[in-house]
């Protein structure tokens, strides 16, 4: 059995190694784009937020997505081991927040994270258009859709940017 300890001192090793993402290439969608009915991906996203104190912070957060159309969505972020630090749950326009209970809850971040989840169904299609600039790139097909491998949501209002690189995708099974 690996100790917790362990599990820990890798996955932030592993974490470190993972540089800064390549420069974006934005690309407008290919014709075929986002034709699912259900969709899951696994992802790493890079997210840069202001601070109250007008500095910024940035995270590298480990997640899972599943959508269905026309307006589900849930993003669970994940910590070392698996661990579920937050969902994000959006269906009907709404967007709620559940949050793992060890942790403390923070305006600044939940404002962030209701803006994301918000952000996350127009870049989708599962909802009416945001404010955020959402640019594409690095399209690839899956199944019989060009799905997007690499996202920016630039969302000046809330404050974050999130460069998203997605790992894998599925579309079209149950979820």
């Amino acid at each position: 059995n690996p100790q917790p300890g362990l599990l820990l001192a890798v996955a932030a090793a592993f974490l470190a190694a993972c540089g800064p993402p390549p420069p974006f290439r934005a690309v407008t969608p290919p014709a075929g784009a986002f034709a699912w009915r259900t969709m899951r991906s696994e992802h790493v996203t890079l997210v840069t937020a202001r601070t109250r104190d007008g500095g910024t912070v940035t995270r590298r957060v480990h997640g899972v997505i599943a959508a269905e159309r026309p307006d589900r969505l849930r993003l669970r972020a994940l910590g070392p081991a698996g661990v579920t630090l937050f969902d994000l749950v959006a269906r009907d326009g709404r967007c709620a927040l559940v949050r793992a209970p060890a942790l403390r809850p923070d305006a600044s971040s939940d404002a962030v994270l209701e803006a994301l989840c918000r952000d996350l169904g127009a870049t989708y299609r599962l909802g009416a258009p945001g404010h955020a600039r959402i640019r594409y790139a690095d399209w690839r097909p899956v199944g019989r859709s060009r799905e997007p491998f690499r996202i920016l949501i630039e969302d000046a209002a809330a404050g974050f940017t999130a460069d998203i690189a997605v790992v894998r995708t599925v579309l079209d099974e149950a979820l």
